[in-house]
């Protein structure tokens, strides 16, 4: 009891000293609107306080589509910046002096990695990795992403009566972490034992970090760690070590004997270069490259590993899971998608590749579509490394800044009246041209970018072909059903049940 109250009183008293801090340091901001109510060290939070995750995400998209440009937003005794303006959003995503990420980040565990690590070891590691989401590392990809679909339209099969509804999630988690395992380690991860618990104790650790962002009494480890949350994250990241830690030292003895292999043959064949080498896939990077001269530490390999496979399969799967149902929803835009992948990919022997997928115009506006509605990443933020100057006024060093996309993509002064509407046309030309030029970030912008954003593009891409071609989707939800709730990737508060029809494969026109 006496523990607790110390940890309570330290807590306290920290509280006052960080907002006293605040109030002095961020005074430059004082004509900037606040969320209102806000009271003193707890700020806004009693706004969220007791509010389930569906609640929280309400509270947020209607708080960034209130203010048109910086607003301000006191989590407990912490100051933060947020904004939804297309100008503000592209100045901070490409500001040379916004490169940081918050602490918030390091929730998520693995704090090495490239997704919340400093941005002077980011950019080191960035500079490393961005060769193994090149081109030409890709386009050997989709022979994967056509496997890894064809098992899993192959079980969705069974549930094609038509009338069952069917939560495609399920079969698009499985399939995206079949690919990005199988692209990224290099091995067929998912028939190992333990797999099940590995999938499991992922969205254990997603989840853990995502509440405890908007609880900020969890903000210091030593009250987080009170918690039933820290004892299951904490469980969740042992299961995935121990079965990284299997894998990675697998690949690391398999890497000594192909270098061992290739320098007896390099010696044999008096050959010393190295271009008969195969491209590097992501583990190969992690362990055969240095950033900056030094190699990646087991820490740093730990962490980027857990990163690209928990963020590449929870993206990708959602975005196809939105992308179904949207086409359920919408008959005559699935019908469009379905017969123009028919023409380039009449029979299910014809050849997909890079090339023949970027021949589908509609399927690409219809998915830049479902990214507007539903971008994976609601939210981001970036912390100032020194002091910007941003929409005419200082904006002080470490000061923390919220980016809603989900703001950006549904506002009316840039999408217009109809910006609830799901129309691909958003995305034809002609409407491109006239629309503000920062309207449309997906995957943000600048040099910290997503990394894995053409790696997403190509597999959503096979992933609804496959689906397409074995089933007709339809469902009983509209659109304005459509309920999300607060977590790091956008979610829908519910399941998105699909009615799945199997299609006669010997028409070849879609028979509604």
């Amino acid at each position: 009891m006496i523990a607790v109250l110390l940890i309570c009183s330290v807590a306290v008293l920290g509280a006052i000293a960080l907002w006293l801090q605040h109030r002095i340091k961020f005074k430059s901001l004082r004509g900037i609107p606040t969320v209102e109510p806000c009271y003193p060290l707890v700020g806004n939070v009693p706004i969220v306080v007791g509010k389930s995750e569906e609640q929280l995400f309400s509270i947020v998209a209607h708080q960034v589509l209130k203010y048109d440009r910086l607003f301000k937003v006191w989590v407990g005794p912490k100051l933060m910046l947020a904004t939804s303006h297309p100008d503000l959003i592209y100045q901070v995503v490409n500001h040379p002096q916004c490169l940081e990420r918050p602490f918030l980040y390091g929730f998520s565990g693995f704090t090495k990695g490239i997704f919340s690590t400093d941005w002077k070891l980011w950019k080191l590691q960035r500079k490393a990795l961005n060769p193994a989401f090149n081109a030409l590392v890709l386009n050997n990809f989709v022979p994967i992403f056509e496997e890894c679909s064809r098992r899993m339209v192959q079980g969705m099969l069974s549930h094609a009566d038509g009338s069952t509804g069917v939560n495609i999630l399920k079969f698009t988690s499985i399939c995206t972490l079949e690919m990005i395992c199988a692209t990224s380690l290099g091995s067929d991860v998912m028939q190992r034992p333990g797999k099940e618990e590995f999938v499991h104790s992922i969205e254990t650790a997603f989840n853990c970090a995502s509440k405890r962002m908007f609880k900020p009494w969890m903000y210091t480890d030593l009250t987080y760690r009170l918690t039933k949350g820290y004892k299951d994250q904490q469980k969740a990241w042992g299961v995935i070590c121990d079965f990284f830690s299997k894998i990675i030292e697998e690949k690391k003895q398999q890497l000594r004997v192909e270098d061992h292999n290739h320098n007896v043959q390099a010696i044999v064949d008096n050959k010393h270069d190295t271009e008969d080498r195969k491209p590097k896939i992501f583990i190969d990077r992690l362990l055969a490259e240095t950033r900056g001269g030094v190699p990646f530490s087991d820490q740093e390999i730990f962490d980027n590993t857990y990163h690209i496979i928990t963020l590449g399969n929870d993206t990708s799967a959602l975005e196809v899971m939105h992308a179904s149902l949207f086409l359920a929803m919408n008959p005559e835009i699935q019908r469009k998608v379905y017969d123009e992948f028919i023409e380039v990919f009449p029979s299910e022997d014809s050849e997909i590749t890079a090339e023949s997928l970027n021949q589908l115009e509609y399927l690409d506006m219809f998915l830049k579509e479902c990214l507007r509605h539903c971008p994976t990443a609601a939210n981001i933020a970036r912390t100032t490394i020194s002091d910007i100057e941003l929409d005419g006024m200082t904006v002080p060093a470490g000061t923390d800044i919220i980016l809603s996309f989900y703001g950006l993509h549904h506002r009316k002064d840039v999408w217009g009246p109809d910006v609830d509407k799901f129309d691909p046309e958003n995305f034809r030309q002609e409407r491109v041209t006239g629309r503000h030029p920062h309207a449309f970030l997906p995957f943000s912008h600048g040099t910290r970018n997503c990394l894995g954003a053409r790696y997403a593009t190509l597999s959503i891409k096979v992933m609804l072909i496959y689906i397409l071609r074995k089933f007709h989707l339809s469902t009983t939800l509209r659109h304005e059903d459509l309920r999300y709730k607060f977590d790091m990737t956008l979610k829908l508060a519910f399941d998105s049940l699909i009615q799945l029809e199997r299609r006669d494969r010997q028409d070849t026109l879609f028979i509604l």
